[in-house]
C-alpha cells in the first residue's frame, strides 16, 4: 500500500469549475402598444473539455403559448445543440431537439401528428435564432462585427444570412 501526504493545514481546496452568468433578465413582449407576453432568460458560461460552453435558457410566454428553449454554444456563440418545448395549456404541442456537428444541422420535431426528422448543411459558426425567442440576439451582439452572419432558423428548417451594420451610437431608455 502507498501513503499519500495530507494537504497542508490552511491550504485552499482545489479550484472548482466556475459557472459565470453572462446575462439574465426578464422583459415584456409588445405588439404595437399592447403587452402580449413576457420572456425570462439566463445565459451562463461553464467550463468544458474543449473550452467554455455557453448555455442560454428561457421561458417565453405569450399568445397562450409557453416556449422553453435551451441553446448550447461555443464561446464564440456558434450553436452546438438546441432544444425547444412549446406548450399550449398543459400539453406539449412541439418538442424540437437539434445538434450542429461537422457542418450539418440535424433536428427531430415531435408534434401530436408525429415525428419529423430533418438534416441540412449549415455554415461553420452559424448562430441559432428561433422565431419568437428574443434573448438569442445576445449571440449576434457578442460577435461584435459588421457583415454577414449565418443563422439557422429551426422552425423553418433553413439557414439564412443576417447582415449586421454599425449605424453609430444611440441612446436606449429602459
Amino acid at each position: 500500500h502507498r501513503a499519500f501526504p495530507a494537504p497542508a493545514a490552511g491550504s485552499p481546496p482545489p479550484a472548482a469549475a466556475q459557472v459565470l452568468t453572462l446575462d439574465e433578465g426578464t422583459f415584456t413582449i409588445s405588439r404595437g402598444d399592447s403587452v402580449i407576453g413576457r420572456e425570462s432568460f439566463t445565459i451562463r458560461s461553464t467550463p468544458g473539455t474543449n473550452g467554455p460552453i455557453v448555455q442560454a435558457r428561457a421561458t417565453v410566454a405569450y399568445d397562450g403559448r409557453r416556449l422553453s428553449p435551451v441553446l448550447s454554444a461555443d464561446s464564440g456563440g456558434a450553436a452546438t445543440q438546441y432544444q425547444l418545448e412549446v406548450r399550449t395549456g398543459a400539453n406539449a404541442t412541439e418538442i424540437l431537439e437539434g445538434t450542429i456537428q461537422r457542418g450539418r444541422f440535424s433536428a427531430t420535431m415531435q408534434t401530436p401528428r408525429g415525428k419529423n426528422m430533418n438534416q441540412y448543411v449549415v455554415t461553420e459558426g452559424a448562430l441559432i435564432l428561433d422565431e419568437d425567442v428574443f434573448h438569442q440576439y445576445y449571440f449576434v451582439a457578442r460577435r461584435n462585427r459588421s457583415g454577414p452572419i449565418p443563422v439557422v432558423v429551426p422552425h423553418r428548417n433553413v439557414q439564412v444570412t443576417m447582415r449586421v451594420e454599425d449605424r453609430g451610437a444611440a441612446s436606449v431608455v429602459v
